[in-house]
Order: structure tokens, then C-alpha cells, then sequence
């Protein structure tokens, strides 16, 4: 029966401003709510090889906030500076239970581990195909589209005809 109650202190998914998660968690930390942003880090090529981007936010505009304090209320997150609101279903507002942000956590977590171990996202002497790099869903989505290409036995396609325009002709 209790795993069906929510929380004492349930996590609100915050919507930030464009590009203010920042200084949204800033501010929601100096007024006492404990804030998640969850950070991914990714490569980027350059001309000396691979080199760590800086981190970015892993839901673009989103964070996730909780109340510090029992008696505190989730009325003044709204008019925090880079906050536009809080996600809302109608009247009641969206709420993570602790088990989805802890599973959320725990994927930066092992991301920035990841990353912490890599000196580059392709090592040495390791042979990579194309196929290897893509999702297992873009090998299938290709190689339906290739047997459905191969099946419809379209016929050769015909050679166009290219003319060329001859100069006006000179009045006799």
C-alpha cells in the first residue's frame, strides 16, 4: 500500500528558460530546494583529434526540483529567475518518484564515469565499420529499406537523350 503513496517530498519537473538551467538551479538552491540537473558530456572532432565538448544539460530546458524543507511551498519557483514554470497535467503538477530520478541519476552517473575512463571515444588499432557505430534500429530500418528495394525489381532506368542547341541560322 505505501509503494502506491507518493512521497513526502516528490521531485517537480521544472521548465527553464532557453539556455538558463544554469542560473535556474542557482537561484532554486540559494532559496533552499534541492535541485537535479542531469549532464552528459560529448566528444567533438577537431583538427588534433577528439576533445571533450563541455557538459550539456541532458533534457534541454527541463530540471528536476524538490522542496528542502517540509513547510516550504512550490509557489515561488515560478517566478525564479530562468524558470518559466513548473510542467503541469492540467491543474496538478508533474512529479517523479524517487526510483525513475534515482534510475535518471544513475545513467549521467555511469555517462561521466564513462567518459572519466576514455581518453577518446575510438581507440587505437580498433577496426570500426559503419555498421558497428550505427543503433541496432538504423541496421534494421537500412536493411528493410535495401530488401524492399530489391524486391520491387524496378526496371533499368533509361538513358536521357541530351540534344544540343545548334546557333541560330544565318539569313541567306
Amino acid at each position: 500500500m505505501s509503494a502506491n503513496l507518493p512521497s513526502a517530498k516528490p521531485w517537480y519537473v521544472c521548465l527553464c528558460k532557453p539556455r538558463r538551467e544554469a542560473l535556474a538551479v542557482r537561484k532554486l538552491e540559494e532559496q533552499g530546494y534541492e535541485v537535479f540537473l542531469p549532464m552528459l558530456t560529448q566528444w567533438q572532432k577537431a583538427r588534433s583529434g577528439w576533445i571533450r565538448k563541455k557538459p550539456q544539460v541532458m533534457f534541454p530546458r527541463y530540471g528536476f526540483v524538490r522542496c528542502g524543507r517540509p513547510e516550504q511551498s512550490i509557489a515561488p519557483i515560478r517566478s525564479t529567475p530562468g524558470v518559466s514554470g513548473l510542467v503541469r497535467f492540467g491543474a496538478f503538477p508533474a512529479t517523479l518518484d524517487d526510483a525513475t530520478l534515482a534510475a535518471i541519476r544513475a545513467l549521467a552517473e555511469s555517462q561521466a564515469r564513462a567518459m572519466d575512463e576514455e581518453r577518446t571515444p575510438f581507440q587505437a588499432g580498433v577496426d570500426q565499420k559503419a555498421s558497428q557505430c550505427r543503433s541496432p534500429i538504423d541496421r534494421a530500418i537500412t536493411r528493410e529499406t535495401t530488401d524492399a528495394r530489391q524486391q520491387q525489381n524496378h526496371p533499368p532506368r533509361r538513358r536521357r537523350r541530351r540534344y544540343r542547341l545548334l546557333p541560330p541560322a544565318q539569313p541567306a
